[in-house]
């Protein structure tokens, strides 16, 4: 009995601490705002006894001890002011993953944050590129300041944002969106297919200022994301579609927007002739097209929207045929998620996917600290043997099949299931067999801000690890923007700084 007696306390203790964990859970999911998300975060880790983990720096998910000699060697650095020592081991030493303290398993074990070492780390990194960048100095010039920066960065390498296509579930890309705007963490790179081209579109054709005015408005934020009543052709009102765009994104060609927001945005398109290539417009490859006209491309989807003619700004400002006679449809086709063409353009090396497009949603797998180890295990395999099978069977129906426009649909389909849809992070909303009937419709107020709402709500878990992944890149795009500020305002003889 006096055994029963003292563990009966123990028991009641444990129930106490499960009604509170739980507790907090519910205020996770009813958060209003990240704000309240993040403080039932935290404090569900100590409820947990989480924090004990955070302070140990030993896992098998990462090199603790090379983190702990590079924190070391920078900090030495840095605290003796020896600036050319500390450029020397951030320039040797400087990698995205380093010690694969970027591993998503490094987030898997709390609700909020990861190891203090990783974080300490990073701050170290950042506060250290500050240093190199405003410290006063004779040991070198201003010009040599940017060389290293701009080398450092472009080694180091930078994160993208990239929205799948999906109709009118792009309207929870619009939440995703305005979380990592709110915070701070929307990357300097961004593409967008189909549905994703808009929001794309959006944040690239406006500058910051008028950015905080689209995220404070609700109808400025989803307005374009709506489908119309059918006309007599094809299931969408195609031109008040054009429109809507040219009143929200104006004529702008990406040169353009690149200049008015500093935000590069791409936009992809298939080729509607089969013998012809997808392209990735963006204000490098396609400079002087026209925004609006790489939209409409975009969101062409076969059968439902007509191919379209992609358009051009001459030096004038005369809006003309790009490649004449030549169409292009739906981006989602060819390329929905294009990381490749990315990384040989600016440099990216970590990607965060919003991932909405209705055909493989099913079968989107979030990051791993989202989900249990074996069902992701389980869907990643039924999913690599649905593409071999999927791809596989479409061509042999496709060998026996003459008809061309049955063979071109078949190809269409057969190139959307077997693209990769995975991120470094992807973000999924719920699974819903309500979106089949979403896709093609316009919602309720009510409708678009419960999607929006969602949109933010699936993004809450990851902005500390967005944070974290993307904060010596951040750092090194505002210390470039304030080294080429005092390049140009520095008369022209004095080359130090």
């Amino acid at each position: 009995m006096r055994a029963l007696a003292e563990v009966l306390p123990d028991f009641a203790q444990l129930g106490r601490r499960n009604r509170r964990l739980a507790s907090l859970e519910q205020a996770m999911e009813g958060a209003a705002n990240y704000g309240i998300w993040r403080e039932a975060a935290m404090s569900y880790d100590k409820e947990a006894g989480l924090e004990e983990w955070k302070f140990t720096d030993a896992s098998p998910f990462y090199d603790f001890k090379l983190i702990q000699r590079r924190l070391a060697q920078i900090l030495g650095a840095r605290e003796g002011g020896y600036l050319r020592r500390l450029m020397f081991i951030l320039q040797e030493g400087l990698h995205g993953n380093l010690g694969n303290i970027s591993n998503p398993m490094l987030y898997r074990f709390t609700r909020f944050g990861t190891k203090r070492l990783i974080e300490h780390y990073l701050d170290e990194v950042c506060e250290s590129l500050d240093w190199l960048c405003d410290e006063d100095s004779d040991e070198f010039t201003l010009a040599e300041k940017i060389e290293f920066f701009e080398a450092t960065s472009q080694t180091f390498g930078q994160s993208s944002l990239m929205l799948s296509g999906g109709a009118a579930l792009g309207i929870y890309h619009m939440g995703v969106v305005k979380s990592l705007w709110e915070n701070g963490l929307l990357p300097h790179v961004i593409s967008g297919s189909s549905a994703g081209s808009i929001v794309a579109a959006m944040l690239g054709t406006h500058s910051d200022e008028e950015l905080r005015e689209v995220m404070a408005h609700r109808e400025s934020l989803v307005g374009l994301i709506k489908w119309n009543s059918p006309p007599r052709t094809h299931l969408f009102d195609v031109e008040h579609f054009n429109a809507k765009l040219r009143e929200r994104i104006g004529e702008m060609s990406f040169q353009e927007a690149f200049r008015r927001s500093g935000r590069a945005i791409n936009i992809t398109v298939s080729a509607y002739d089969p013998l012809d290539e997808g392209r990735l417009l963006n204000y490098r490859t396609s400079p002087n097209v026209v925004i609006n006209s790489a939209v409409r491309a975009s969101c062409a989807a076969p059968f439902l929207l007509p191919p379209v003619e992609l358009l051009g700004k001459t030096i004038n400002g005369e809006i003309i045929p790009y490649l004449k006679n030549r169409k292009f449809l739906d981006g989602s086709i060819g390329d929905d998620l294009p990381i490749r063409r990315l990384t040989r353009l600016y440099g990216v090396n970590h990607s965060i996917v919003s991932l909405v497009n209705p055909l493989v949603l099913p079968f989107a797998s979030r990051s791993a600290h989202q989900g249990n180890d074996v069902s992701s295990m389980t869907r990643q395999y039924a999913t690599r043997l649905f593409k071999e099978t999927t791809n596989f069977s479409m061509q042999l129906v496709q060998k026996g099949i003459p008809f061309d426009n049955v063979n071109f649909a078949i190809d269409k389909l057969r190139s959307v299931l077997i693209q990769d849809y995975r991120g470094d992070i992807t973000l999924v909303p719920p699974r819903s067999p309500a979106h089949v009937f979403k896709l093609f419709s316009d919602q309720s107020h009510a409708e678009e801000t419960e999607f929006v709402a969602i949109g933010a709500r699936i993004t809450w878990p990851y902005l500390e690890m967005i944070k974290n992944t993307t904060a010596v890149s951040r750092t090194f795009r505002a210390c470039l923007d304030r080294l080429h500020a005092r390049a140009q305002n520095a008369p022209r003889a004095r080359g130090r700084k």
